[in-house]
């Protein structure tokens, strides 16, 4: 939009983050004044909506754990969709040592670019061979809002940390 010197207009936005969390946007208005070629404007606002609700357990365990080496590792999941039922999002989960080697693959088990997000019930994902010990893993499950089958946004995730001895 251009306006002419001496004029103005009103300029009506609205900021509605999707869940109860803070977000905060920047405005820019740019000018052709030198001294302040640009204007900022920062918006906040807190949603209203019911997040997902990602869950992740490793041997039935939803905290910190330790294992003797040559342990067999289950990993289960489970997601509440909350206010993204019907819409599209992605699920990821992956497994890293503490020091970001990814052990097993970052993969979008239940990407839902093709059909509407719902809720998952608890699901027996994978028994997996023992670990290599003296080591920790996480083991994550993410839950990107934007269903695209690329990970855009880790606002919703759950964890687990296992450390083999």
């Amino acid at each position: 939009m251009t306006l002419a010197v001496g004029s103005s207009c009103d300029i009506s936005v609205t900021l509605s983050p999707r869940f109860p969390v803070n977000k905060s946007v920047t405005l820019r208005f740019v000018t052709n004044v030198s001294s302040s070629p640009t204007f900022d404007v920062i918006l906040t606002g807190t949603g209203q909506g019911v997040p997902p609700q990602p869950d992740i357990k490793v041997n039935n365990q939803d905290e910190m754990l330790t294992l003797p080496a040559g342990s067999l590792v289950s990993v289960d999941v489970a997601v509440t969709a909350g206010d993204l039922a019907g819409t599209l999002a992605d699920i990821f989960i992956g497994v890293s040592t503490i020091n970001g080697s990814w052990v097993g693959r970052t993969l979008p088990i239940a990407a839902t670019s093709t059909g509407a997000f719902s809720d998952i019930p608890s699901t027996a994902l994978f028994n997996m061979e023992p670990l290599p010990g003296n080591a920790s893993y996480l083991f994550i499950i993410i839950v990107d809002t934007v269903g695209n089958n690329v990970l855009d946004d880790i606002s919703y995730f759950d964890s687990v940390v296992v450390n083999i001895q």
